[in-house]
């Protein structure tokens, strides 16, 4: 259980910066003044994109210890 939230951050995180990347999305909220929307576009996107990580891994997992 541990390892899958590692890993679901891991990925949720490097696919949310390639994401902001090709969308040209720049948030540094500790170096720029506080913006609201911002803000809840960058958690939000990471929010949903590791719930979905998180998601597949168990999936993927459970579909494993079944097939044995």
């Amino acid at each position: 259980m541990k390892g899958r939230a590692i890993l679901a951050f891991i990925i949720s995180y490097l696919i949310s910066r390639i994401i902001f990347y090709l969308t040209d999305f720049q948030y540094m909220p500790f170096t720029e003044e506080f913006k609201p929307l911002k803000l809840l576009i960058d958690l939000g996107a990471w929010t949903i994109i590791y719930t979905f990580s998180y998601w597949m891994l168990e999936k993927l997992i459970q579909e494993k210890k079944d097939s044995r």
